[in-house]
């Protein structure tokens, strides 16, 4: 059994007690201390794994007691927990590092997750991952190597705006994904990246490989499709050129009658690549061969969708007003989740045709799957709206808190049953969600979200349970 250490930092004795209990139960020893000095004292003389420190600690307050800890080496390795009465959201802002807990809790629950913690910071060293960068490594030498080591794991390849996973056992590529894309369109995606960074994380699998043929086949096909994809590039627009149709009535079947079904509003070529099923070659021969004939024209760059008509602009500007808790300063936030990252690109792509939409500067940091940044910022009648892309999975949940500490409103894309299941989370923050399942990846849509957003259309809004 693995034994931890913990030390407990609270004023209320009672509390020190109780924790002590449950903790112990699970085999564990806890220190106890009533206040930031003696607290930081028996920290630094017996460093402990997890630290459970009350928000309202005295002698040093909590934010100097957090630098202090993380200052020093033998305790900044300790995992920490803020405990108080009060808003989850104030705790999550105090340290972004820090796992917020509201009082009053259960002993016992506090003790299993303090237990889950131990453990995993006691577990077994795993294979080291690796790391580097494609100016040092090309990526095809990358995959022989591993082949001939037969590896297994997860190769994550970010760059040029996009980023990628190939999955190995045995050192054969299994599978592969990129945006939306799946299997060998994936694969053949990822393997015309050139620049970028690499992370191989040994150990993680796929339950139901995709690719089932041999890597030096795919590698050889890899091959010939970058060199066509290359030739006809040069003769195509910039993929984030949108194209519309013109309107002939005959288009021949297959992969051009697709295009012309999706194309209901005109749609940018990188889009036009992740909706269709096919590979990108020959998405991109059809297209080429469509323009050529004008059965496909580039739209006017300056054709952009307008958020909302001028009579609208005071409602929606009070709406935008409403976003931001009372008493806070700054431009409104929204916060944009889902389990599926790629939605969220192709929302803010959306909103890339909206006329009052500045998409960011800097797009949102990808890490371990997930995104967190600006998305861009809506300006309703001089009031601006900041969409932040936060990340879905649990473990970064109080960024949430963090983030939308003045806000009101989290859009969530994705069903009713994944929505309903952050509704503790939300319940907690006291937000709102506006939920989107589809057709948030084409411009109006993405305007109805926002709209539902501001509160000015009904349909997908919904309050978390209380």
């Amino acid at each position: 059994m693995t034994v931890g250490r913990v030390l407990v930092v609270d004023p209320d004795v009672t509390v020190q007690a109780d924790l002590r209990r449950a903790v112990e139960r699970f085999g564990h020893t806890v220190a106890t201390a009533a206040d930031g000095r003696t607290g930081l004292q028996a920290a630094v003389e017996t460093p402990p794994d997890v630290i459970l420190v009350d928000r309202d600690i005295k002698v040093f307050d909590i934010r100097t007691f957090l630098d202090v800890l993380r200052d020093n080496p033998r305790t900044n390795r300790a995992a920490v927990l803020v405990l108080g009465l009060g808003d989850l959201a104030h705790h999550a802002a105090i340290d972004g590092r820090a796992e917020p807990l509201v009082k009053p809790f259960h002993p016992q629950q506090v003790a299993a997750r303090v237990d889950r913690i131990i453990r995993r910071v006691h577990a077994p060293v795993k294979e080291a991952d690796l790391r580097g960068d494609l100016s040092q490594v090309a990526l095809w030498d990358l995959l022989q190597v591993f082949g001939t080591s037969q590896r297994t794991g997860r190769l994550r390849i970010a760059g040029e705006g996009a980023a990628g996973d190939l999955w190995l056992h045995d050192g054969r590529v299994v599978d592969a994904t990129q945006g939306h894309a799946t299997g060998e369109k994936a694969f053949y995606r990822v393997l015309g990246f050139s620049r970028g960074a690499f992370h191989f994380v040994p150990g993680l699998t796929r339950a139901e490989p995709r690719l089932l043929g041999s890597t030096e086949m795919l590698l050889m096909e890899a091959a010939r499709r970058l060199d066509e994809t290359t030739r006809l590039r040069d003769s195509l627009p910039d993929f984030a050129t949108t194209v519309t149709m013109r309107g002939f009535s005959t288009i021949p079947p297959g992969i051009a009658s697709e295009i012309a079904l999706v194309l209901d509003e005109p749609r940018a070529i990188e889009e036009l690549l992740d909706i269709l099923p096919h590979h990108d070659l020959e998405i991109l021969q059809v297209i080429a061969g469509m323009l050529e004939s004008q059965a496909l024209v580039v739209e006017e760059e300056h054709a952009k969708l307008s958020f909302c008509d001028a009579d609208e602009l005071p409602a929606l500007r009070a709406a935008a007003l409403r976003l931001r808790r009372g008493g806070a300063h700054g431009a409104a936030r929204v916060g944009v989740v889902s389990p599926r990252p790629a939605e969220i690109s192709r929302l803010a792509r959306a909103l890339g045709r909206v006329r009052d939409f500045l998409p960011s500067a800097e797009p949102p940091v990808t890490f371990d799957d997930q995104l967190l940044g600006s998305l861009g910022t809506l300006t309703v009648g001089g009031t601006p709206v900041e969409l932040l892309a936060l990340p879905h999975r649990e473990c970064f949940r109080p960024l949430w808190g963090a983030s939308l500490v003045a806000s009101t409103t989290l859009v969530f894309l994705g069903s009713a049953a994944e929505a309903s299941r952050l509704a503790a989370d939300v319940r907690e923050l006291d937000l709102r969600i506006v939920r989107s399942e589809s057709g948030h990846e084409r411009p109006s849509g993405a305007i109805s979200v926002l709209r539902d957003a501001l509160g000015v259309s009904g349909g997908r809004a919904y309050a978390a349970p209380r």
